[in-house]
């Protein structure tokens, strides 16, 4: 399944106001001052009304540790991204609603993900029978905004995910990166069939799903709403840095292993100063990218049974087997022996 992916400064960009907006609402309900979380934020206090300027990432950050300062958490992060259905996204929820079918709209994610998205990366392929959606969030994103964002997104996507199927029986699994939190009744709730503590944070779906016909499919008014999502796209001004997919692309495992920050930099044809420079200005780092490249292929490897972790270990680079554990066990919270264990329960 090919799909187009733009790389953005997720930094660059203003917070749309569907984000804070809904948090604010919700510590309302939970009894908690609007005016004196904004107050506490810095921010002023006609933004509650949809009054002044978006928002930056940074300054939501802020927000949001206002919010948990005084309505505490308790899976307010699910909730908001529970009420954030597809028609919040504007032409961009339109344009989803319009979709054929599920590979469709993951396109069309892939394609226009970061005209709402903030703080979220998101990637979507096949392995073996499922369509695996990975969401991932810059390493210089902090907790406890980091779970925040991430909640958020993957509530969304679950809601967007049963209103545009319309059908019980079409089961969709959830991988959180995290431990189980003491609201876990209401993640399951909201959630489903979650795992916690996995090596990623994933939604994971049977791939014959994305063939599904959507009851909602309207041909006419998806081409005006990607017509409208491509002006905004334009609008926003993103930075569009093509490094990062290439880097990403590239960062597949041979003989040699993986290839090194000066062999990718030749690649590119760009010195490793340069590399290191336009990695950092999309939120990352090539040693980043180069753990997330082993996680996902040792994930992968470690679901063949007939690959000794051993094996597995010296495939991805590492020369001696406990380093590779305890990469692991940084990585997801579990050693190879216990993912491989957890799987086999499932």
């Amino acid at each position: 399944m090919a799909m187009t992916r733009r790389s953005v400064d997720i930094f660059s960009q203003p917070v749309p106001h569907i984000y804070p907006q809904a948090y604010l609402q919700i510590a309302g309900e939970r009894g908690a001052s609007v005016p004196g979380i904004l107050k506490q934020a810095g921010i002023p206090g006609d933004f509650a009304r949809g009054a002044g300027k978006e928002l930056s990432l940074e300054q939501f950050e802020v927000l949001i540790l206002a919010v948990l300062d005084v309505a505490d958490d308790n899976g307010i992060g699910l909730e908001v991204g529970w009420r954030l259905p597809p028609t919040a996204y504007g032409n961009f929820g339109y344009a989803l609603l319009c979709c054929p079918n599920l590979q469709s709209v993951l396109e069309l994610c892939q394609r226009f993900w970061h005209i709402n998205a903030r703080g979220v990366n998101m990637t979507a392929g096949i392995q073996d029978d499922l369509c695996v959606v990975d969401l991932s969030v810059p390493d210089m994103i902090r907790e406890p905004f980091r779970q925040q964002i991430l909640e958020t997104t993957i509530a969304s996507v679950m809601r967007g995910f049963h209103l545009l199927l319309r059908d019980s029986s079409a089961k969709a699994e959830i991988w959180l990166n995290s431990p189980a939190p003491v609201y876990e009744e209401k993640a399951r709730k909201i959630l489903g069939s979650v795992y916690f503590g996995m090596p990623a944070t994933q939604f994971r779906l049977a791939k014959t799903l994305l063939s599904h016909p959507l009851d909602m499919s309207n041909p006419t008014g998806l081409a005006f709403a990607v017509e409208q999502c491509e002006q905004e796209f334009q609008l926003t001004q993103l930075k569009s840095d093509p490094v990062l997919d290439r880097v990403q692309r590239e960062m597949v495992f041979d003989s040699r292993g993986y290839p090194g920050l000066n062999d990718m930099a030749d690649r590119l044809n760009l010195s490793a100063r340069t590399l290191r420079r336009r990695l950092q200005q999309q939120g990352t780092r090539y040693k980043t990218l180069l753990d997330d490249a082993r996680r996902r292929d040792a994930i992968k490897l470690l679901d063949d049974r007939a690959i000794s972790i051993q094996k597995i270990a010296g495939l991805l680079g590492y020369q001696d087997p406990a380093n590779f554990t305890r990469a692991f066990r940084q990585w997801t919270g579990h050693t190879p022996s216990q993912y491989r264990q957890m799987r086999d329960n499932d």
